[in-house]
């Protein structure tokens, strides 16, 4: 936010945005460990998931997609 790639929220609103980030992890690793979705694929999607959160927060595609390569590796 400070920054000005996100939209300002209040602290309940970063809240919920930690809670969709630690939900989609959760949520794939969950298949994952089922059997339902190939471990291997687990980055891709959370990669592509992320990114697409990110703009839904207010930041540009490429910024939001630069930011995630970066911290996945």
């Amino acid at each position: 936010m400070d920054a000005g790639r996100f939209e300002p929220v209040d602290p309940m609103g970063l809240l919920g945005w930690s809670v969709q980030l630690w939900t989609m992890r959760h949520g794939l690793v969950s298949l994952a460990i089922a059997g339902l979705l190939p471990l291997e694929h687990v980055p891709l999607h959370f990669a592509d998931m992320s990114t697409r959160l990110f703009v839904g927060y207010g930041d540009s595609r490429e910024a939001a997609r630069r930011s995630v390569e970066q911290g996945m590796r």
